[in-house]
């Protein structure tokens, strides 16, 4: 399939996905974005998406695709040089990202760290 994501189009093959996944209910103001997404990919973690539960819309889901700082640094980029207000502005900053691992170990590292902001 291909995938739409906010860095243009990505192709996946459809594999068996070695990889262990879990989804994080998380809540912080716009100004901690990239100190969440920072936790989860230096401690080994993929950010696939970023999902809200709208009471009248129901999910709202955007892939992201985070994998590194970098990839971290170019989204914070985009963030600060257009007019943006995050999907989690619609729940009072409740949102979820499907996070992506190499290991439960470093899903539980994740989850430590989230819980450090």
């Amino acid at each position: 399939p291909i995938l739409s994501t906010n860095r243009g189009y990505v192709y996946k093959q459809i594999d068996t996905n070695p990889y262990v996944h879990k989804l994080f209910k998380v809540k912080h103001e716009v100004e901690e974005i990239g100190q969440e997404l920072l936790a989860i990919v230096d401690n080994g973690g993929h950010v696939q998406n970023t999902l809200i539960d709208h009471p009248v819309y129901g999910e709202i889901e955007t892939l992201l695709k985070l994998s590194c700082r970098r990839d971290v640094q170019h989204f914070l980029e985009q963030v600060e040089h257009s007019d943006f207000r995050p999907l989690s502005e619609l729940t009072d900053g409740i949102h979820y990202h499907l996070v992506e691992a190499e290991t439960q170990q470093d899903l539980h590292y994740i989850e430590e760290a989230l819980d450090q902001l």
